[in-house]
């Protein structure tokens, strides 16, 4: 088959869902399918368009973003740099993905030819601008895909159906436990990202509450741009991290802090988790695909900073207990495996599930 991915610009730091994208490329490609990867530059030939591509060129600049894709293109696949998500520039095919909201509607309109039109979902994106447009994506004549029971259920409230879920998987060639779990001292990573949704700023909160119980802690943050806030001097920063970063990052860390109040998914736990990482979490749908409480993580209520301190000095407190949600939630993500994915990908887009 021939199949493009649309996505919704050229992504030149790293994010967690197209990551997936380009994997999802490159394993296709592997099967045999010609794959093609598109980027637009504007999101259309407007002045607004025009205006807001000029105006994140400016941002990237600023906060030492290249003008390039941050992530490699997979052997074998075609990436499509184009002016504008315009049918003229996208090839004809058997299969056309909307990856994001906005392609959704792109999608929709394109010709025929261009294949059979699907798309991915690995998030409610509401949080992204206006709620009901972009819930409206979902009601598009597309065939869905989610990866998540959480986002077919919502699906189904929505009167629609949706393939899946297709679980996010991970690579133990990338993330694997290289340093013993029992060895590590009391050191705490997170994400940081400037949406507040993201519970950014709240992390820092919490790592500032564990730091007064706990005076020998150390944490690391890594984000894909300069936060907005002022990093306490204490807390190392790590910017646009690569994934051989992110792999010794996590080997060095004891817990990984999630304080994320709405996820499609939530990649960096399953990392940390992969990695040998304790997690402590805000208990959004996504971590609950791969997280129970108690057994392989600790979920607490969304926003509660309260909550999630007194979690991470419970393990820092108790290194057994620490050891044991770690060997846990490691052997839990190892069930996530590309070749199951790619699997049942493919066989979604050949319209033999």
């Amino acid at each position: 088959m021939k199949i493009s991915f649309l996505l919704p610009c050229l992504i030149k730091i790293p994010v967690g869902g197209v990551k997936i994208i380009y994997r999802y490329a490159g394993e296709l490609q592997k099967l045999g399918h010609e794959v093609t990867i598109i980027s637009p530059k504007s999101e259309g030939y407007r002045l607004r368009h025009l205006i807001k591509a000029g105006a994140i060129r400016i941002r990237d600049r600023w906060h030492g973003v290249e003008d390039q894709p941050y992530y490699e293109t997979p052997v074998g696949v075609e990436h499509l740099i184009i002016p504008a998500p315009d049918p003229k520039f996208i090839p004809d095919g058997d299969v056309l993905m909307a990856t994001a909201w906005q392609t959704a509607f792109w999608v929709d309109e394109m010709p025929r030819e261009k294949g059979e039109k699907f798309y991915y979902i690995q998030n409610l994106e509401t949080y992204l601008g206006n709620a009901e447009l972009i819930k409206s994506t979902w009601t598009l004549p597309l065939k869905k895909i989610v990866i998540a029971n959480w986002l077919k259920k919502a699906a189904v409230e929505m009167g629609e159906t949706a393939y899946g879920p297709v679980p996010i998987a991970l690579d133990p060639a990338e993330f694997s436990t290289e340093n013993p779990i029992e060895s590590r001292s009391p050191r705490i990573t997170m994400l940081y990202h400037r949406l507040p949704i993201k519970g950014g700023n709240e992390g820092i909160k919490i790592l500032q509450s564990v730091k007064e119980i706990h005076p020998e802690l150390k944490a690391v943050i890594f984000a894909a741009r300069k936060p907005s806030v002022t990093i306490p001097d204490w807390i190392e920063l790590r910017i646009r991290s690569d994934a051989s970063q992110l792999k010794k990052i996590y080997n060095s860390t004891s817990v990984f802090l999630h304080t994320s109040h709405q996820e499609g998914w939530g990649l960096p736990p399953m990392e940390a988790m992969a990695c040998g990482c304790a997690v402590v979490a805000a208990a959004n749908e996504g971590v609950q695909e791969f997280i129970t409480d108690g057994e392989t993580g600790f979920l607490k209520p969304i926003g509660d900073v309260k909550a999630l301190t007194e979690a991470i000095c419970t393990l820092l407190d108790n290194d057994a207990l620490r050891i044991q949600l770690a060997e846990a939630g490691r052997n839990a993500v190892q069930q996530f495996t590309w070749e199951k994915n790619v699997r049942q990908f493919e066989l979604i887009l050949k319209g033999e599930e």
